[in-house]
């Protein structure tokens, strides 16, 4: 019995022989799948980047507007202060029952004079004044 590659079809033609994949075809996709997964997560990566710059931009302008609104509220607490009206405040002071202080009441405070503060060479003196006699120094 013959081979079956020997054989021959009922047509009298030698069967066709299946053509040999060459290894470039295999390594070729691979290769592709591999390029096309990494511009997929090259461009992931970017838009990423992009969400994060955008949302960086937000946050900024959003201290900024913050800072903003400190400084106008600084601002205005600072004329609300100076425009109170002195007077109105002594009389709902009285209304609530302050009065003048009597004589006796008064207090009167006299600063102390303040010491001179100690430099160093104020204690250099110092120490060779208690110490020089022992080392041969200072006053005979």
């Amino acid at each position: 019995m013959p081979n079956n590659h020997q054989r021959e079809s009922k047509t009298g033609k030698k069967p066709r022989q299946g053509r040999k994949r060459t290894s470039k075809k295999r390594s070729i996709r691979p290769l592709a799948v591999l390029l096309v997964m990494m511009f997929v997560v090259a461009f992931g990566v970017l838009i990423e980047q992009a969400a994060i710059l955008r949302l960086d931009k937000q946050i900024t302008n959003l201290q900024q507007q913050v800072n903003t609104q400190k400084s106008l509220n600084d601002s205005k607490e600072g004329k609300i202060v100076s425009s109170q009206n002195l007077s109105r405040i002594e009389s709902k002071a009285r209304a609530y029952g302050m009065s003048e202080p009597n004589a006796d009441q008064y207090v009167y405070m006299v600063p102390k004079k303040a010491k001179k503060q100690k430099t160093n060479m104020d204690y250099l003196i110092e120490w060779l004044q208690k110490n020089g006699l022992k080392i041969g120094i200072g006053k005979k």
